[in-house]
């Protein structure tokens, strides 16, 4: 059988991919082995796309076609479309005001066109379904599942290159992801400035990730807060091996995103064999099992409590990070991969 895998956000250049890149990738290297042939597509113009399927679909480049990117167009095949999330429409502060509307009115037309939708969780489902009127019986739910190469042993001497090359401590709280005002980073700042003095210095805060949209005022107070050498802010992590590698030399790993489809880093850091802070909210508690501790992290005192209690209780620490490992030894990216090429089987 053969799928056709929209491959935009594969473009080369951009360093370690973001999340839909991630997904993108993992469906183009395991389809194969569950008996798929995957071919990339690419569309010459998604305007001219739009305009002739009002007249009659495209030539079947596939059996199937798989749109990761939302440019769903009509196909005399059927079309598999993923909705992350319904962040536009469910939370529109959250959303790139520049580009929202754009998104939104994408995510509509996947949502009348494409044959079938995937969420990669039940809070995502239910969301999509919701604001964008989609029955169930169109929907699949397929998790997202973290690379292999994360479940393997990472050596010392890597991670020791890394943290000397960086400057960084022995001991640290990691943080990663694209700076934007969802990702909630000025609280756990916050947070993490009103830690006990000895445990901040001894526990310095590191976050990995790129400028995003409204970051100006986050970026001031990361370099303010690097002065006092309890803050460090790597924006130029282009590698998969630094960025395992930074897992590798973290404490423990907070992620107080206040909304998440499904949150990939919670199955990095459980696969780093890291302690994890998440916010209970949105995808993240159901991701995470009940394997990280959840707390309101739009409350900059329970944040806080948080971080003070996984940087103290040696043995809840172990315990959640030997029950987030199991997680993430659950959900793989083979997982997904098959549970994917059912999918795709039972729509022929």
């Amino acid at each position: 059988m053969k799928l056709a895998l929209t491959t935009a956000v594969l473009q080369p250049g951009k360093g370690i991919f973001d999340g839909c890149g991630v997904y993108t990738r993992q469906i183009q290297q395991g389809l194969p082995a569950c008996g798929w042939q995957v071919v990339a597509y690419e569309q010459s113009s998604y305007q001219r796309a739009l305009l002739r399927g009002i007249l009659r679909p495209a030539p079947a480049p596939a059996d199937i076609l798989h749109v990761t990117d939302y440019r769903v167009e009509r196909m005399a095949c059927p079309v598999v479309a993923t909705l992350y999330d319904a962040i536009p429409m469910a939370r529109p502060e959250y959303a790139n005001q520049r580009w929202r509307g754009l998104k939104n009115a994408l995510m509509r037309h996947v949502a009348r066109y494409a044959d079938h939708i995937v969420c990669i969780s039940e809070y995502a489902a239910a969301e999509v379904a919701h604001h964008y009127r989609i029955a169930p019986a169109r929907m699949s739910i397929v998790p997202c599942g973290i690379d292999e190469v994360w479940l393997q042993p990472l050596a010392s001497t890597a991670t020791d290159e890394v943290l000397q090359r960086r400057a960084l401590p022995p001991s640290y709280v990691l943080a990663v992801g694209t700076l934007q005002p969802r990702k909630n980073f000025s609280r756990l700042l916050r947070a993490h400035q009103q830690l006990p003095a000895a445990l901040r210095q001894a526990h310095p805060l590191v976050l990995v990730g790129r400028p995003g949209w409204d970051c100006a005022e986050l970026i001031a107070q990361l370099r303010q807060a690097a002065t006092t050498g309890t803050v460090y802010w790597l924006s130029d992590v282009a590698s998969l091996q630094e960025l395992r590698a930074l897992y590798a030399g973290a404490r423990l790993f907070a992620l107080p995103s206040l909304h998440e489809g499904f949150g990939l880093p919670l199955l990095e850091a459980f696969a780093s064999s890291l302690p994890v802070l998440i916010h209970a909210g949105s995808s993240l508690p159901e991701v995470s099992a009940g394997a990280a501790l959840a707390v309101d992290a739009e409350d900059t005192e329970a944040l806080c409590q948080g971080l003070q209690r996984l940087l103290t209780e040696t043995g809840e620490c172990q315990e959640r990070a030997r029950q987030g490992r199991m997680r993430a030894e659950q959900m793989t990216a083979a997982v997904m991969s098959r549970q994917l090429a059912a999918l795709y089987r039972s729509l022929l």
